[in-house]
């Protein structure tokens, strides 16, 4: 059985960090991300373990996205990478699966680090609001509430009760949930460095220190403008 990946892991490597003062900074390219791309470089062109689902084509009625877990489903695929919902459509396989976190890069790492999606909603209250301090208390009272009924309801309910088939797999939703990461590049794509790794698979070539220094300057460029337009909206 193979590996199926849904897309490469640009979500994996983290971009930026911050400074003294707080202020984020580019810091991607250095000796240990390159590293990193190597070995997972060489792993997901490895074809005979790992294929991509967007290679494939669907029959009529399926997403390319609904047919790869319909493929592992049906135990054609032996690990899957895949988001949450995906895992809730598992409920109705025969067989038993797990769930396991993204493995650590090597004994040394402290810590289990899982992206959120770029695509995750999130909520403002815009400039123009006449009631503001009501606005926020209703995005309060709305977020108490969503932690405390709509979040047991799905973890410990849904994910632990009804779609987790072992200890071992609640104990791993216990480690991902812990390890929740928001990468600032990976959610604002500065640069289109989120698609780095991403188009040194599609070209089958390790290009990571060419494609980082074409769009490296493009990157903090943006960057800038980011935490300028903070700092104007702060002052």
């Amino acid at each position: 059985m193979l590996t199926m990946k849904t897309h490469a892991p640009s979500l994996l490597i983290s971009k930026f960090s911050k400074d003294a003062d707080d202020i984020p900074y580019l810091d991607l390219y250095n000796d240990k991300t390159a590293e990193i791309v190597r070995k997972v470089f060489e792993f997901y062109t490895d074809k005979s373990a790992v294929f991509h689902n967007e290679n494939i084509t669907p029959p009529s009625g399926y997403s390319t996205y609904e047919y790869g877990n319909e493929m592992f489903k049906a135990n054609r695929v032996l690990f899957r990478t895949t988001n949450f919902f995906r895992i809730t459509q598992c409920r109705s396989m025969e067989n038993d699966f797990g769930i396991l976190p993204m493995p650590k890069f090597d004994e040394s790492q402290a810590e289990y680090y899982h992206p959120m999606s770029y695509s995750s909603p999130a909520i403002c209250i815009p400039y123009t609001a006449e009631n503001p301090e009501i606005n926020g208390a209703v995005i309060e009272a709305l977020s108490y509430y969503g932690r405390t009924i709509m979040l047991p309801a799905y973890y410990d309910r849904l994910l632990m009760g009804i779609v987790s088939r072992d200890e071992e797999s609640k104990f791993c939703l216990d480690i991902i949930f812990d390890s929740v990461n928001f990468d600032l590049g990976t959610i604002y794509n500065f640069g289109g460095l989120r698609e780095c790794f991403t188009q040194i698979i599609s070209s089958g070539a390790n290009m990571f220190a060419s494609y980082y220094e074409k769009n490296e300057a493009k990157a903090k460029k943006e960057l800038d403008n980011y935490i300028n337009s903070y700092k104007d909206y702060i002052n």
